[in-house]
């Protein structure tokens, strides 16, 4: 008999945020490793790093604590280019803003 184990391709969550002053962009946020073991301890990163990672094909997802220590996984995060700029989003809106949900802001 072949066996065959699935690996789960490493992605990445992001489980808070914070904006600019204006509150239009995301400063910075926590951001997990999420693999094989689980998601991982989170780290702060830039926004740069995630706009980076998005146009490395790296995909990224909104993660939000679920019950018992466990993580619920949400949207994926995806980049949305209004009038010539870069936004982070979880839908196609048209608004000239960061919007990947309902995060908790550090």
């Amino acid at each position: 008999m072949l066996w065959r184990f699935f690996h789960i391709t490493p992605y990445l969550g992001i489980s808070k945020v914070r904006y600019d002053k204006h509150h239009i962009s995301i400063d910075s946020a926590i951001q997990h490793l999420i693999d094989d073991d689980g998601v991982h301890e989170g780290k702060l990163v830039t926004r740069k790093d995630i706009v980076s990672n998005l146009y490395s094909r790296i995909m990224c997802k909104v993660i939000i604590p679920g019950p018992n220590n466990t993580w619920d996984y949400g949207a994926n995060i995806k980049i949305v280019i209004i009038h010539g700029t870069d936004y982070l989003k979880t839908d196609s809106n048209s608004i000239p803003c960061d919007k990947i949900g309902n995060l908790p802001e550090f």
